[in-house]
C-alpha cells in the first residue's frame, strides 16, 4: 500500500509547491515589452493555478485515505490518477502507483466486500 499512498502524498506536495511558487514565478516576468493581451494572460494564470489546483489536492488525499481504508473507488481513482500521471512529468509517480495498485494484496484488500460499521 506504502507504494501508492507514497508517490499520492508526493504528488501533493508538488502541487502545493506549483501553486505557491508559480504565482510568484510569473510576478518576476518583465511585464514592460507586453500587450496588454498577454498581461491579462499572466494575471488568469497567476490566478487560475492555484485555484485549480487546490480541489486536485484535496482529491488526490482524500484517495489516498479512502485507498487505506480498502475503498474499490478509490483503487479505481488511483489507477486513474496514475495513468495520467504517466504521460507527465509525473511519469516517475505513476510507475510505481501502477505496481502498487496490481500488487494482489491491494486488490483483494479494495475488493473484499465489508460490512458496514456497526453492523452485526
Amino acid at each position: 500500500m506504502r507504494l501508492i499512498t507514497i508517490p499520492l502524498h508526493i504528488s501533493t506536495a508538488l502541487y502545493v509547491l506549483i501553486m505557491c511558487v508559480f504565482p510568484a514565478l510569473l510576478m518576476l516576468v518583465p511585464m514592460d515589452g507586453l500587450s496588454e493581451e498577454d498581461r491579462f494572460l499572466f494575471k488568469w494564470l497567476a490566478i487560475g493555478v492555484p485555484v485549480m489546483s487546490l480541489p486536485l489536492i484535496i482529491f488526490i488525499e482524500i484517495v489516498a485515505y479512502q485507498l487505506k481504508k480498502g475503498r474499490f473507488w478509490a483503487w479505481i481513482a488511483a489507477i486513474c490518477l496514475a495513468a495520467l500521471y504517466l504521460p507527465s512529468l509525473f511519469f516517475f509517480l505513476g510507475i510505481p502507483m501502477f505496481i502498487g495498485l496490481f500488487h494482489d494484496e491491494v486488490r483483494e484488500h479494495c475488493r473484499e466486500k465489508k460490512a458496514p460499521p456497526g453492523a452485526a
